[in-house]
């Protein structure tokens, strides 16, 4: 039986439109003593990277702005799945960095939080132990369901190559 060839083009976009679909993120962080922390954010993206609005009031925060490497899970809502074992979702290793408040990169992702969230955000920045933090996009898997999972790297993680049992035996 000839193997059914996977049109990657149509997982680009899949994905693409899934991660621009999610409003909010896991989070894995690690703390100074390198335990794992689990939480969340809202998150929007401009220009291929994510950008999350963080209070200092949350370890999440300061376990980014010690170790900026971080991890992401957009993740398909339980009410939407048709099998709880095979949710959409994607896991990102990102790098976090802080944006300046003085910048026109700033502004500009505060406004997309606005459009996106509303007016609470608007309080929220106004707030001193706020930081938006820019998460770089390293590489990524995508999984649409059982025997769906794919490797996201370059740019944006627009290179998507199919994950199967040939390239899991091959490392």
């Amino acid at each position: 039986m000839a193997k059914k060839e996977i049109d990657l083009d149509e997982v680009r976009e899949d994905f693409l439109s899934f991660k621009s679909s999610v409003s909010t993120a896991q989070l894995g962080t690690l703390t100074a003593n390198n335990k794992p922390e689990v939480s969340y954010s809202p998150i929007v993206w401009v220009d291929d990277c994510g950008y999350l609005l963080l209070s200092e009031l949350s370890s999440h925060t300061h376990n980014v702005m010690n170790n900026p490497l971080i991890g992401l899970l957009l993740i398909e809502d339980e009410s939407s799945a048709r099998n709880l074992f095979a949710r959409k979702r994607v896991m990102i290793d990102g790098h976090a960095t802080e944006v300046p408040r003085d910048s026109e990169l700033y502004d500009r992702v505060v406004e997309r939080f606005t459009e996106q969230f509303g007016e609470t955000v608007q309080v929220l920045v106004s707030l001193p132990d706020f930081h938006l933090m820019e998460v770089s996009l390293l590489e990524g898997r995508f999984v649409r369901g059982f025997g769906q999972a794919f490797e996201l790297t370059g740019d944006g993680l627009r290179d998507v190559v199919h994950i199967d049992a040939e390239r899991l035996q091959s490392g």
